[in-house]
């Protein structure tokens, strides 16, 4: 299993909490409380199957792992079993709440004579007995309690190992004693000190006791000795939108369009200056016209926009659901931005959550182009060409590392700051290209962000609300010489006007390619050793890849072809093939390639 950075060394904060477990209800209501007490902006909660353990890439970006149900004892040989990757996990200094497990060593073990927790609603406390007298001691209602035959001398050191065999030991504790008319439960706690993991144990089956008082207090305690924040604040409200631009080109604009336009997921109503206009809400975008928010500096963008037709004509809020639903039904205009300083149902490739908390440049762009256009008749290159652009809106983006990772990820070293969402449709012989494009540049979560990297002084700014907080405008203040949102949006956009611009020369291609490959964090072909002697861990040009339903092969990446899709050889049989990202899953694994399922 791929490991961990050394703690000392990892940079950032990973985001995602996994929810392992074969039972798919169990699972749905363990990730809906979750949700209901974790930061939605802060953490992105996905469930994992045992299969993609075992294959691994996750380990880097997962801040929990929740572990509920039975382990199995091996999942395919030669893979190691669930206990191992788990026990490495933990070695390499992850996070693990065992919630109601029923397997050894992170529940009781059903071969020794225990009963069936799946025939057993009420066995949601482990016995374990009375730890040391100054551990901690909670006492919420009584929950339900039945004894079972955990070995009563559970050890007090759990040996654990991390990736390059180092002995990285648990020291077992009582983290909390649980007592009702059946007798004393206890919640242990595994800790691996500064350079290992950290697991709770609980029997505690959260999801049936949800409504008991102080439950869910007992959650958040664990949750919290575990390293996470659950400090959920309020959601934020819907803001009006405004839009904005030369006063000729809002005209046009407003007499091409109806005054009200629905979309698949969103109702647009233009309101007239000096108009009040409906509440914003999660389906109905009311948006100002010649009219000046608060919260966004037409002077800052415009002085950083160098293009001829795209983001002259934006659409600025607060707060939205998210900046793709404006675009999501009949095409709008060519060129149109639509920016938002929050989101509330970001989201990134397939199922994958984009986190947008205040601080990230969250923007969506909409192209209009002709099918005989050079990007017309290549649209899968639309997502390289705009991650691209993100890279070179920033001049001096080698300094801080800031690279592409294919298809649509970009990265300061190793840690993600953003990611595009493109989606394509035709209208005739015209293309809609509409580009989703969300890049950290001030927030402190949750990993890093460009300001962080370009500037060793910069303060980043606190999610709250944008419209309110004190906190959030004297940090912007103190950092005025930093990037802001609409310095990065603009200049991005001036970098896809040129690319779009280039494609169309002679060679034009070629070129693209060749700037795409040279900004990007995989170091293809020029390492000639077999995979087999590398360290996958830190050769960022081999990549597991899924060539049938459950059979994976390492191959080495090649670069990529015309048409923007991976190309890889596979260090097996020494052939090449190309790897489609419209083809392809790329969920929580890092690294990992894997075939959408039919």
């Amino acid at each position: 299993m791929p490991g961990r950075s050394p703690p000392g060394k990892r940079v950032g904060k990973p985001p995602n909490i996994l929810i392992l477990c074969d039972d798919s209800e169990k699972r749905e209501e363990i990730g809906k409380i979750l949700k209901g007490m974790l930061p939605n902006d802060r953490y992105a909660i996905y469930d994992i199957r045992w299969d993609q353990l075992a294959v691994g890439g996750w380990s880097e970006q997962t801040a929990l792992l929740v572990l509920s149900g039975h382990i199995p004892l091996d999942i395919d040989s030669p893979s190691p079993s669930g206990t191992s990757l788990l026990l490495q996990f933990l070695g390499d200094g992850g996070r693990l709440l065992a919630w109601a497990c029923d397997s050894a060593p992170f529940g009781p073990n059903n071969s020794v004579g225990t009963t069936n927790s799946s025939t057993n609603n009420n066995k949601h406390i482990l016995e374990y007995g009375v730890g040391p007298s100054s551990s901690t001691k909670v006492t919420p209602r009584p929950l339900p309690l039945t004894r079972s035959l955990w070995p009563h001398n559970f050890p007090k050191i759990v040996e654990t190992s991390d990736s390059e065999g180092y002995s990285r030991p648990l020291t077992a504790s009582v983290y909390a004693k649980l007592r009702d008319a059946s007798g004393v439960g206890a919640v242990l706690n595994l800790d691996g000190g500064a350079l290992g993991g950290k697991a709770v144990l609980s029997q505690i089956e959260f999801e049936k006791c949800s409504d008991e008082e102080g439950a869910l207090s007992l959650l958040s305690t664990l949750l919290n000795n575990l390293g996470l924040d659950c400090s959920r604040s309020k959601d934020p409200e819907y803001t009006f939108g405004y839009l904005l631009g030369d006063h000729k080109k809002v005209q046009d604009f407003l007499s091409a369009v109806p005054p009200t336009l629905k979309q698949s997921e969103l109702t647009l109503e233009f309101t007239p200056r000096g108009g009040k206009g409906s509440q914003p809400s999660h389906t109905l975008f009311p948006i100002h016209t010649l009219e000046c928010p608060t919260n966004f500096s037409t002077l800052d963008y415009y002085e950083n926009l160098e293009t001829k037709d795209l983001g002259r004509l934006i659409v600025y809020t607060d707060t939205l659901t998210s900046t793709t639903h404006v675009f999501g039904g009949p095409s709008i205009q060519h060129g149109l931005v639509v920016i938002a300083r929050r989101q509330t149902r970001g989201r990134g490739r397939g199922q994958n959550v984009w986190l947008s908390p205040e601080g990230c440049a969250m923007f969506s762009l909409q192209l209009v182009i002709s099918m005989d256009s050079a990007l017309g008749r290549r649209l899968s290159l639309a997502q390289h060409l705009a991650a691209l652009s993100v890279i070179l809106a920033v001049p001096n983006h080698k300094e801080i590392d800031l690279r592409v990772k294919w298809p649509n990820d970009i990265y300061i070293g190793e840690q993600k700051v953003g990611g595009v969402l493109v989606d394509s449709r035709l209208e005739g012989k015209r293309a809609v290209v509409n580009m989703g494009i969300g890049v950290n540049v001030s927030n402190a979560y949750p990993t890093v962000c460009l300001n962080s990297a370009l500037f060793p002084d910069f303060r980043p700014v606190n999610s709250g609300d944008v419209t309110k907080s004190k906190s959030t405008k004297e940090t912007v203040k103190k950092n005025k010489a930093h990037w802001t949102t609409e310095k990065l949006v603009a200049r991005t956009l001036t970098e896809i006007e040129k690319l779009i611009e280039s494609l169309e020369k002679h060679e034009g291609l070629e070129d693209f390619l060749q700037l795409y490959e040279d900004n990007w964090i995989h170091h293809s072909s020029q390492n000639t050793l077999p995979p087999e002697e590398n360290d996958v861990e830190t050769d960022l040009s081999l990549v597991s890849v899924e060539i049938s339903p459950g059979a994976f092969t390492l191959c080495r990446i090649a670069g990529i072809d015309e048409y923007g899709f991976l190309r890889v050889i596979d260090s097996n049989s020494g052939s090449m093939f190309s790897v489609r990202p419209d083809g392809n899953s790329f969920d929580i694994a890092n690294r990992l390639i894997a075939l959408k399922p039919d």
